[in-house]
This record gives structure tokens, C-alpha cells and sequence, in this order.
């Protein structure tokens, strides 16, 4: 009797935990081993779980990638008014490091990459290349089965599967164009970026290793553009779009008073000599475009915009305008940095009514 007992408890744990397998494995709700099934459009909403199964396994011939500064545009844009087939893999706070592995998993794909599009932002070139604004997933980017015991027996995968299933029995469609994006509901103009920016500028910290040990940001700098110049030195066939976005002007001056503005300028100019060097790399600027940077209502910190810029930005590399080229960039960057140095950062503080 005991022995039947313990057969039929063994056989319903057994039949239990193929139930769970099995569940994960066809609802798969982060992508990690196929494309949706079962009808089900495709839905992006947590980049840090589902951004390497997306990149492996839907089918695309462009990715739309980088950092938040990425995250407001739509692949509609892209795919309507470019002929792409775009997938979204923005990924907010990406390090060089978190890039190289989504870029792994891009070309360990099936799919025949023609175009990326991505930023490049200053404090990518100069931090560690492992540092990370959220670590990880390490199992959902590697080919070891045994550590999915981590995904197929995840109650917040499970909780997630059974989410998608229940919203497409709703009707929900899918989100590729809008995934991720925040500027609908985030509050922009001059008082939130005055709220943001007053603590440090009051109680300005110099940052040691910028105004001491230039030749360490640099090596942090080069490690940083070969993490990403690897793969566009693999890949001819790709062109890769990068951009530099248009960070506010009170970014500029944060850069002044924690003694980085000259750093930076060198990390700017070897960041474009380097990407220049590649023939499939189309690179742009938009720092130097006054009348956004110095509108502070179209921003929500020292960097964050507006949509409309993303679309202004989107506009302007599809009509092949503000691109950087070896003719042109040492002027781009002494337009840009004079810019900053000489300006009247009181003059917009005074605006300041707290």
C-alpha cells in the first residue's frame, strides 16, 4: 500500500513538473527558446529578461538597440519609411559590456541583420566595461540547458506565461512599436530639470579620476568602443546608424563644475576617429543642435528628452543630415565643447523659482 502511495505521489510530482516544462515551453513569455506560438503577437515590456530571446529567436532584419535614450522611437518609423523590418532591443542604462552580449545573441540568430540603429553616450566610453545599471540574467544568454531550471521553474516566468495567454484570449496586441517607450507619461519642462540638477551643481563633487588619471578614462574608453567596434569590424554586411544624442545644456555644465569638460572632449574625439574608421558605420550628432539643448521644457533631467526629438532625430538620418564625417567632426567638436564653455549657465538659472 505504502508503496503504490509513494508510486502515484512520485508519478503526479513527475507529471507535475512536465506540466510546468511544458507550460513555459510553449507560452515561453520572454522568447528564450522560439518566437511566439499559438497566435500570440509579440509583446516587450522588461528588457533585462526578455531582450536576449528576442534578439535569438523573433525574426527581424534591423534592430533598433542602446540605452534609454532609445527607448521613445517607434519601429514604425523605421519599417514604414525605410523598408526595415524592425526589432526593438533597447536596453536602459546598457554598458558596453551589456551591448557586446545582445549583439551575441543577434547574430547567433537566424535572421540576416542589414541594419542596427544606436546611441553612443559618454558615460558608456567611461566607466568599467562590466559595470552594470541592472546585472544580467547570465542563463537566458548562455546555450546551458541545465541552469533554465532557472526560467522553465520561475514563478514570475510562470506568472508572465499565463499573463500573455490570458491578454491574448483578451484581444491585447502586440507592442513592438511603442515597447518601452516613457515619454507619453513623463513629466517634462525647466522646473523638473532645475529639481534634478540643483542638488549636484549646489554641492558640486570633483570627479578624481578625470582631473588625475586621464590615461586610465582612456584605456576605460578604448576597451569600451572595441566592445562594440568587434562586432561592427565582424559584420560588413550590417550597416550600423549611431548616434550621439542631444544632451541638455545644464549636462554641459555638470561636466564643468566636476572638471570632466576637457576629459570628455578627448573621449568625444577618439570615440568619432574611431567609429569613422569603419565603411558600414553611418555616424551622426546631435549635440550641437542649440535650440533642443537649450530648451530645458522638452527635457526631464540633464539628458532625457521629449519624444518629438527622438522623431526629429529619426528624420534627419533618414534625409542623411547632421552625419559626422572625417571632413567635418574636429569642427562638429570644437563647435560643440566652445559651446559649453562659454556659456551663460546663470542666465538660465535665474529661471530657477523654487
Amino acid at each position: 500500500m505504502a508503496k503504490k502511495c509513494i508510486k502515484k505521489f512520485l508519478g503526479a510530482f513527475l507529471a507535475g513538473i512536465l506540466a510546468v516544462i511544458a507550460f513555459v515551453y510553449v507560452l515561453d513569455p520572454f522568447y528564450h527558446y522560439h518566437g511566439p506560438w499559438l497566435g500570440m503577437d509579440v509583446y516587450l515590456y522588461n528588457a533585462v529578461y526578455q531582450t536576449a530571446g528576442a534578439a535569438k529567436n523573433l525574426e527581424y532584419d534591423s534592430v533598433l538597440m542602446g540605452t534609454s535614450m532609445t527607448e521613445n522611437f517607434r519601429t514604425s518609423w523605421f519599417d514604414e519609411e525605410l523598408g526595415w523590418d524592425t526589432v526593438k532591443l533597447s536596453y536602459s542604462g546598457a554598458r558596453t559590456n551589456d551591448l557586446s552580449a545582445i549583439f551575441k545573441q543577434i547574430y547567433s540568430s537566424d535572421n540576416e541583420i542589414k541594419n542596427i540603429f544606436i546611441d553612443i553616450n559618454g558615460y558608456q566610453l567611461t566607466v568599467e566595461p562590466e559595470t552594470a545599471l541592472v546585472v544580467r540574467p547570465e542563463y537566458l544568454y548562455d546555450d546551458n540547458l541545465f541552469n533554465d531550471v532557472n526560467y522553465v521553474f520561475n514563478k514570475d516566468i510562470i506568472t508572465a506565461g499565463a499573463g500573455r495567454l490570458l491578454a491574448h484570449m483578451m484581444g491585447k496586441e502586440g507592442n513592438m512599436d511603442t515597447a518601452y517607450s516613457w515619454g507619453e507619461t513623463s513629466r517634462f519642462g525647466k522646473e523638473v530639470v532645475f529639481d534634478v540638477m540643483r542638488e549636484s551643481r549646489e554641492n558640486p563633487v570633483p570627479t578624481t579620476v578625470f582631473l588625475e588619471d586621464m590615461e586610465h578614462v582612456m584605456e576605460m574608453c578604448n576597451e569600451n568602443l572595441d566592445n562594440v567596434g568587434k562586432v561592427i569590424k565582424a559584420h560588413p554586411e550590417t550597416t550600423f546608424y549611431i548616434f550621439y544624442p542631444p544632451y541638455s545644456i545644464l549636462y554641459w555644465e555638470e561636466l564643468i563644475y566636476s572638471g570632466k569638460i576637457d576629459g570628455m572632449h578627448e573621449v568625444y574625439k577618439t570615440s568619432m576617429e574611431y567609429f569613422l574608421q569603419f565603411p558600414n558605420v553611418k555616424l551622426y550628432s546631435f549635440q550641437n543642435e542649440r535650440e533642443i539643448i537649450t530648451n530645458l521644457d522638452i527635457y526631464l533631467d540633464s539628458c532625457h528628452h521629449t519624444p518629438e526629438i527622438n522623431r526629429y532625430i529619426f528624420e534627419c538620418i533618414r534625409d542623411g543630415k547632421n552625419q559626422i564625417t572625417t571632413e567635418n567632426y574636429e569642427e562638429e567638436l570644437t563647435q560643440i565643447f566652445e559651446y559649453a564653455r562659454n556659456f551663460d549657465y546663470e542666465a538660465v538659472w535665474a529661471e530657477d523659482v523654487r
